[in-house]
């Protein structure tokens, strides 16, 4: 029930944004508890808890968490994105992922401010910016740049702190942007692959990040 709340009120922000001329093909959320994923004709609710996680990839590291992530969401999340969208053939599937989601994109375009390296920078590619949900982009783009954020967040985990460096006076731990990271490169992996897989219609699946919209200049979240 949350997750067909969630997609019809983003349903509505998204039609009235693009003047009625984009429909809203799924929407995924996620706060510290769960993860809500919904199509128009379907939706549903996964216990995924943040805390858990981040404990687990204390004790078991990155491997451990990815596994149990996949494990806890892939079936609901494949039921219901082929029960609704496994017969469309409209291009492209948009998809809008909002709360938690919305923010591992910032984190994500936050760190890539704050790397120290050129290198590094080219590495994750050029950051989106979430806060201005003006077009979807290609999930391909979009899953790249979320894999190269969290590889080197995954690298930092092994660097020594550098007192001198503000942005990294003590040792990085697996806190919870890294588990959030996690979090959207399983799921919008799990998604990509259901609707690009060989067997079915070629599809190009795009993804907008969003949380907040101005709606007939009256904020709406």
């Amino acid at each position: 029930f949350e997750a067909r709340l969630e997609f019809t009120a983003v349903q509505y922000a998204v039609t009235e944004m693009y003047n009625g001329d984009v429909a809203l093909d799924l929407m995924v959320s996620g706060g510290s508890g769960s993860v809500q994923i919904a199509t128009p004709g379907s939706g549903e609710s996964i216990k995924v808890v943040m805390k858990e996680l981040i404990e687990d990839g204390k004790a078991h590291g990155v491997d451990y968490v990815r596994k149990k992530l996949t494990k806890i969401v892939e079936e609901p999340v494949l039921a219901v994105v082929r029960k609704t969208l496994r017969q469309r053939t409209q291009v492209p599937v948009r998809i809008v992922a909002i709360s938690g989601f919305w923010y591992s994109a910032k984190n994500c375009t936050k760190f890539y401010q704050g790397l120290r390296e050129p290198r590094e920078k080219a590495r994750v590619c050029d950051a989106w910016n979430p806060q201005d949900p003006t077009d979807f982009n290609d999930i391909d783009v979009v899953m790249e740049r979320v894999d190269a954020a969290l590889n080197l967040r995954l690298e930092r985990l092994n660097e020594e702190p550098q007192p001198e460096l503000s942005q990294n006076k003590k040792k990085a731990e697996f806190d919870r942007d890294i588990v959030a990271l996690l979090r959207t490169q399983v799921i919008l992996n799990i998604i990509r692959s259901a609707l690009t897989q060989k067997h079915a219609i070629p599809r190009r699946v795009t993804v907008m990040f969003a949380r907040d919209w101005v709606i007939k200049d009256i904020p709406f979240r």
